[in-house]
């Protein structure tokens, strides 16, 4: 029997999105029409209850709209618990609220298992109709296949939702396994628990039950407690580039459109192209997987918080004990966005330092995605990217990105040599804004070194006299194994050794290329009589080409020997 009472038993990746199934609603919405007789409940749900073609239960069903995103199991746990569920084993109860106002019902706790049933029924894990035009036909390459995925292993324990139908109707044809299991579905229940109350207690009940019964980073406590102000809001509109549920649908039509159009603005910079599972090519995006249901909605709400000025130390910072419960994190100070424009606003910011790291504009600096966001083994980097972004804000603050472009290329190329240190600072204080301070200071404290002319090694001594002793050199990381096969992981790893080495070199600063961001220069310039002819053209960075317009000095390709 599995532990279904806990709703996020997948792993980061290979997430079933099941988020379009069940709508979201604000727990205070008044409807304008009579308001619903309140009698005696039923103490569970059957499986028609959730069949929009047999029942009238499914179609109040609704989500609090700030509920984080229903993409928590992968599709063994979804199949297993179909599987469960037709079994008659033990379902632990799901709790539900009935608006006083509205006569909706909200799932105050079980929605991955109502929404699996749901999915079921619909044949939609993610990919089919209410997800399609839910998502607007932006389905993550991820996400469509977790969801073939979960289709294939349903088929084998189970069998699809219609087979079971078709069992039911005609069981002189069916296969006697399948005709057992449709009774069964259309027989069991999953008992439910009511709260009892207005809006204001069925919202104390969803925090009491989902952020203690359940560890939820404390990113995501900031998430539901920020659900209207512009850092989450922006957040959401990210990294579904500007799809999904309308978190905004109250603003003016015309912010609207506005949010929803740089969402998407943003979203193609840091998440296309999508990443797969294997990595094959170079061609990687800066800011990982686009999936929602893993950790992009943690990093892009980091990602916000840190480009709008947001206080940092609000995931990691107690109070201190004895005038607060232990685990209590102080909350950021910020306004409800009531128009749209505070969103629009911190949506500028984000694209402004997206567009520099990577984009095609003339601030771009091309950063490549290898370098800079990607480990050894080809994980990506969560706590890197947000360091990156603390970087470039700390470059624009003191006017410096010339300076920075003298000094690049030999930056990276430690960053590459000592990619391991990158892992052992986030291995110390933990992930994403924990350790965020410690390496943004690693960055500053290399490239301030670099620029002083200091050799690799005397870098490294200087690093373990002033706050990172705990750093270890240790020779490249080689995979062991036994077999003769090669892993997922070692394919990987040479792709992204081979990447590295031949990847694009910009002919100003020597630095290497994000090849999504190439900008192509005249060698001789145009006002000087340079031709547009091949042996003329060389590949830049856009910022580069810019510099070199602007008078920049000659900057020395690094020596060999380095």
């Amino acid at each position: 029997m599995h532990s279904y009472d806990l709703e996020a038993n997948g792993m980061a990746t290979n997430l079933v999105n099941l988020d379009a199934l069940i709508p979201r609603e604000d727990f205070e919405e008044v409807s304008p029409e009579i308001k619903p007789v309140l009698g005696k409940k039923p103490e569970g749900l059957r499986l028609s209850d959730l069949d929009a073609n047999r029942g009238i239960t499914y179609g109040t069903l609704r989500k609090p709209d700030f509920q984080r995103e229903t993409a928590s199991w992968d599709p063994t746990t979804v199949a297993e618990f179909i599987q469960s569920f037709v079994a008659g084993d033990l379902i632990p109860s799901v709790i539900l609220w009935r608006s006083p106002e509205t006569g909706n019902i909200f799932v105050i706790d079980g929605g991955h298992r109502l929404s699996a049933l749901i999915g079921w029924i619909r044949d939609d894990y993610g990919d089919k109709e209410m997800s399609v035009a839910f998502f607007e036909n932006i389905i993550a390459a991820e996400q469509e296949r977790a969801a073939v995925r979960t289709r294939s292993k349903i088929k084998k324990l189970v069998g699809s939702y219609g087979s079971l139908q078709s069992a039911f109707k005609y069981p002189d044809n069916a296969d006697p396994e399948v005709y057992r299991n449709a009774k069964n579905a259309d027989f069991f229940t999953i008992p439910i628990l009511w709260v009892e109350g207005d809006a204001k207690k069925a919202e104390d009940s969803f925090y009491r039950i989902n952020l203690k019964a359940v560890a939820i980073d404390p990113t995501e406590v900031r998430m539901i407690k920020a659900r209207h102000k512009p850092s989450a809001l922006a957040a959401r509109a990210i990294v579904r580039a500007g799809t999904g549920h309308q978190y905004w649908a109250a603003f003016p039509v015309e912010n609207q459109e506005k949010i929803r159009k740089q969402a998407k603005s943003i979203y193609d910079i840091l998440f296309v192209p999508a990443l797969e599972t294997v990595i094959t090519t170079g061609d990687l995006p800066i800011a990982g997987r686009s999936y929602a249901g893993g950790e992009s909605l943690g990093l892009v709400f980091n990602f916000v918080s840190i480009a709008s000025g947001l206080h940092l130390e609000a995931t990691k910072k107690l109070v201190k004990k004895g005038r607060k419960k232990k685990g209590e994190v102080k909350e950021d100070i910020e306004a409800d966005d009531n128009d749209g424009l505070p969103t629009l606003t911190y949506l500028g910011k984000v694209y402004d330092i997206a567009e520099r790291l990577s984009g095609h504009e003339g601030c771009s600096l091309g950063s490549h995605p290898a370098v800079y966001f990607y480990g050894i083994t080809g994980r990506f980097q969560p706590t890197a990217f947000l360091a990156t972004v603390g970087l470039i804000q700390d470059l624009a603050k003191k006017k410096a990105f010339d300076w920075f472009t003298e000094h690049r290329a030999k930056f990276e190329e430690f960053l590459l040599r000592h990619r391991h240190f990158t892992n052992q600072i986030v291995s110390k204080f933990g992930g994403q804004l924990r350790s965020y301070p410690s390496l943004l200071k690693y960055y500053q404290d290399v490239l301030r070194l670099i620029a002083d002319g200091r050799s690799f090694t005397e870098i490294e001594l200087d690093l373990a006299a002033n706050g990172f002793s705990y750093l270890k050199d240790r020779p490249d990381y080689d995979e062991e194994t036994t077999g003769s096969e090669f892993s997922k992981a070692v394919k990987t790893l040479t792709t992204l050794r081979e990447a590295i080495k031949g990847a694009y070199f910009c002919n100003i600063c020597h630095a290497r290329i994000n090849q999504r961001s190439i900008s192509y220069d005249h060698v001789e310039e145009k006002r000087k009589g340079g031709k547009g002819n091949p042996s003329n053209a060389q590949m830049v960075h856009h910022y580069c080409n810019g510099y070199k317009d602007r008078g920049g000095k000659t900057i020395s390709p690094l020596p060999s020997s380095l």
